[in-house]
């Protein structure tokens, strides 16, 4: 019995983690992978985009990223400005990233 679950325990850890190797694999050739926008031009947005370069075996790929237009009056409002519907086929995934100052 504790052989038998030794076993299953050791073949389902390996096949785990042929499987993540594999997938990982895909990824960083580019097969699988999400389409990311990033709201925001400033300095959390560039950290963000390097972080997210940084780990490319999670399948993530940067495509931009937008500028906010409207005044700051309306920043509270509407947190997403900017012209969408060029990117919208190929977007899979979209990210903020704005200043604090932004929601004072």
């Amino acid at each position: 019995m504790l052989v038998t679950v030794g076993l299953v325990t050791i073949t389902l850890s390996l096949r785990r983690l042929i499987y993540r190797l594999l997938l990982y694999r895909d990824f960083e050739r580019g097969v699988g992978t999400r389409n990311v926008l990033i709201v925001g031009t400033g300095p959390e947005a560039m950290a963000f985009r390097f972080y997210l370069e940084s780990i490319r075996h999670l399948g993530y790929r940067f495509k931009g990223s937008l500028k906010f237009q409207a005044p700051a009056s309306l920043r509270r409002r509407f947190s997403l400005c900017g012209d969408l519907q060029r990117r919208v086929g190929t977007l899979d995934t979209l990210f903020q990233a704005c200043p604090h100052a932004v929601y004072r």
